[in-house]
């Protein structure tokens, strides 16, 4: 069972965070046709994705475009020093709304409408959930994870199995965190963004923030 050592506690500040970053995305492709199985699919694009991430941080040139805050440039740096290209594990978690209505719900809000939970899940992104880990370590983290949020789009696989979260399991500080949402008929859209492990495990601390446990954890095996 995971565990995680900070404080895995949602306000409605750190929810509001989270919900924001659904504005905040940077394409880093345009649409391409998905190749192979859903689950080697996904594998495969999100490790190219957050892999982009990486590229995007060390690009200097690039980050001093986004932002002039030393704050922030010190943790895209940061970013930009690690190697993206040898996850240790790599996990598929089904999004549904009943994950999303924990969420809200651990936020001590009221319940959210039909329409309004709908809308939500029609937006949602890696950097909602990756938010959800970075709202806790400070502005300069939240900003500079969101700096560096990119996706593409593809043509939907065969076999699809709904809205997916993909987690990358890196052990050098960051966690990348990919989004598989249908966004439109026979359109799948990819959004990736990091998350800071911090005090602990940003797997064990997502975890315990979306109401699941170990059990939601699918493993997406190299040869998948």
């Amino acid at each position: 069972m995971r565990e995680y050592a900070g404080n895995a506690g949602v306000g409605r500040r750190l929810l509001a965070l989270a919900t924001a970053a659904v504005l905040m995305l940077s394409r880093c492709g345009g649409a391409s046709k998905a190749a192979g199985k859903p689950e080697a699919f996904m594998r495969r694009e999100s490790l190219a994705l957050t892999e982009q991430i990486g590229a995007l941080a060390a690009n200097g040139e690039y980050v001093k475009l986004m932002t002039v805050s030393g704050e922030l440039l010190k943790e895209t740096e940061a970013v930009g020093a690690q190697d993206f290209t040898q996850p240790t594990a790599v996990y598929r978690i089904a999004v549904t709304d009943d994950m999303l209505k924990k969420v809200v719900s651990g936020a001590g809000m009221e319940p959210l409408g039909e329409e309004t939970l709908a809308a939500l899940r029609s937006r949602l992104n890696a950097a909602f959930f990756a938010n959800l880990v970075n709202g806790s370590q400070g502005a300069a983290v939240l900003a500079a994870m969101n700096v560096l949020s990119c996706g593409k789009s593809y043509q939907e696989p065969g076999n699809w199995p709904g809205d997916s979260l993909v987690i990358l399991e890196y052990g050098n500080g960051y966690t990348g965190m990919v989004t598989f949402m249908q966004t439109g008929e026979g359109v799948i859209s990819a959004e990736a963004s990091l998350a800071k492990d911090g005090e602990g495990n940003a797997t064990a601390l997502l975890l315990q923030l979306l109401g699941v446990g170990d059990g939601a954890l699918e493993p997406l095996e190299e040869n998948s």
